[in-house]
């Protein structure tokens, strides 16, 4: 084993064959699996279904890919596995896997440019590589492109005065702020998201969002917490999802709730539909609101989803009525709108809106709203 910095280590891999280069920092172990020194993947424990979940869905959002149950039995590197599978399954073309590669590579360069004394140790190991495989996996120049883009990166984060925290962290809200004071939606500070998580999801730099975070934490508004990663994929793990973005999202609440959505669009109420009873719940589609009335007094949902553009009737109108009538006096009512601007809020909140999420809803975004306001 030697000591070298992340620079040295990529300068060295055209010479490396087929095998893993470990890498070991003061606080993690990556291992970077390589033919002929190009990367196949790069592995690490730490989150390690999080960063393949969130590589792939860049690439391939409605992929449910944990449900692709073609590793086999004990197989250490399921990341290759399921990488063939995408391939023999037309879920996945070349350049797309390539790209994932490439995502997975760029935040595992980030993580290794903090330490300047890696400990490295090379093990030669045959994979057998698909013809599409050996198209994605990337060059040793597109490695040191990667590397190069990482370091940029880091500069940027210590620029900015983020030091040694880490995008790995998941922001958690200690007191009650507004909403509009937030940088980014409320349900994105219940535990379930990394920093990295949410970058992704709002398309936001990285830099930027940290920066828009930390001032918050000083301020004891909230703390960054280490969260666990998403189950990895078994062999077992067969059972079909409507929607890809299932897999990283939060479990649902533990009982099954019934969730009464006032919309005037099927085509919304039924992507909701698939989202909601993928993880167990159960929904009820109203698109005249003051004709479902009935029905919501008489099923008594546990959570009400709301449009605020509704024909015929005004959203902040439907929501005051509702939450002045006893039934549903505190029954949580999240409004759903593609108008989400500081007015909006407001008038939203005077009305009695439990939150607020734009329209379309994200399915991470969605489940992990209604497990805040379901508990």
């Amino acid at each position: 084993m030697t000591s070298q910095t992340l620079s040295e280590t990529i300068d060295h891999l055209s010479g490396l064959q087929k095998g893993v280069l470990t890498l070991l920092s003061a606080s993690e172990t990556w291992q970077l699996h390589l033919d002929s020194g190009r990367l196949i993947y790069p592995v690490s424990e730490h989150h390690r279904v999080r960063r393949w979940d969130r590589a792939i869905r860049q690439q391939r959002p409605h992929w449910n890919w944990g449900t692709a149950a073609a590793w086999q039995s004990g197989q250490s590197f399921w990341e290759l596995q399921l990488l063939e599978a995408g391939f023999a399954q037309n879920q996945l073309s070349p350049l797309q896997a390539k790209l994932a590669i490439r995502s997975a590579a760029q935040e595992c360069f980030f993580d290794l440019n903090r330490s300047n004394d890696l400990k490295v140790e090379w093990e030669p190991v045959t994979t057998s590589l698909s013809h599409s495989c050996q198209t994605a996996i990337l060059s040793t120049r597109e490695i040191q492109m990667l590397h190069h883009k990482a370091v940029n990166m880091q500069q940027e984060w210590q620029e900015a005065g983020l030091g040694d925290f880490s995008p790995n962290l998941a922001p958690i809200l200690t007191q009650e702020i507004a909403s509009e004071k937030l940088p980014v939606p409320r349900s994105y500070f219940g535990g379930h998201f990394n920093v990295w998580d949410i970058s992704l999801e709002l398309g936001l730099s990285l830099t930027k969002l940290a920066r828009s975070l930390v001032p918050l934490a000083l301020n004891s508004v909230l703390r960054f917490d280490q969260i666990q990663d998403l189950s990895a994929p078994t062999a077992t793990d067969s059972q079909p999802s409507a929607d890809a973005h299932t897999a990283q999202a939060p479990k649902a609440a533990q009982r099954p709730l019934l969730v009464a959505c006032i919309d005037d669009s099927p085509v919304l109420a039924h992507t909701l539909r698939k989202i909601l009873t993928s993880v167990g719940h159960q929904m009820m589609s109203i698109q005249e609101p003051m004709r479902g009335f009935s029905l919501l007094i008489e099923h008594r949902p546990d959570l009400i989803l709301l449009d605020l553009n509704l024909p015929n009737a005004d959203g902040y109108s439907i929501c005051k009525f509702l939450r002045d009538t006893p039934v549903f006096e505190k029954t949580p009512i999240i409004i759903l709108t593609g108008q989400d601007s500081h007015i909006d809020r407001l008038k939203a909140q005077l009305a009695g809106a439990t939150a607020f999420l734009a329209k379309p809803p994200r399915a991470h975004e969605l489940l992990a709203t209604i497990q805040e306001y379901s508990v």
